[in-house]
């Protein structure tokens, strides 16, 4: 195996070394529990309401989409609050696209109650047409199922 090279350090410095030691506990810290929303928090919590997308309620609320990545991550009651938020958002577009549709319906309705006696009239001109062309022929000897 070749000897590798050692890596190399920027100019005028030696190796990194920390200034204060990590913090190396592998548990979650014990006042998680007693959580308040801060005010970023709660920008991005309205935002993400509006448009349930992170990237977009980040950079609505000013605040760094790894940052709001970070904090589902530690925080579990920030995370209930997104789940509260997204559920939130898909039933206002639940009600907004029902509403849409039921206005929808309502259009389609009227305008074939104003297209009716067109389509009447116009049916009415094409019978009439069928059965003066049949009686011309005498009757319906090449179309029976007419």
């Amino acid at each position: 195996m070749p000897k590798q090279k050692p890596r190399p350090t920027r100019r005028g410095y030696g190796p990194h070394t920390p200034a204060v030691e990590c913090d190396t506990r592998d548990e979650k810290s014990t006042n998680a529990s007693n959580w308040e929303k801060t005010a970023a928090q709660q920008r991005f919590l309205t935002a993400y309401t509006e448009r349930p997308s992170i990237a977009s309620a980040a950079r609505a609320a000013g605040v760094a989409r790894c940052t709001v990545y970070r904090w589902l991550a530690a925080i579990p009651q920030f995370e209930k609050a997104v789940r509260n938020a997204w559920e939130l958002a898909v039933d206002a577009s639940r009600k907004k696209w029902e509403k849409w549709s039921e206005e929808r319906r309502k259009w389609r309705q009227e305008r074939e109650r104003a297209r009716r006696p067109m389509r009447c009239a116009i049916l009415a001109k094409a019978r009439a047409a069928l059965k003066e062309a049949l009686r011309r022929r005498g009757g319906r000897k090449h179309r029976p199922w007419l």
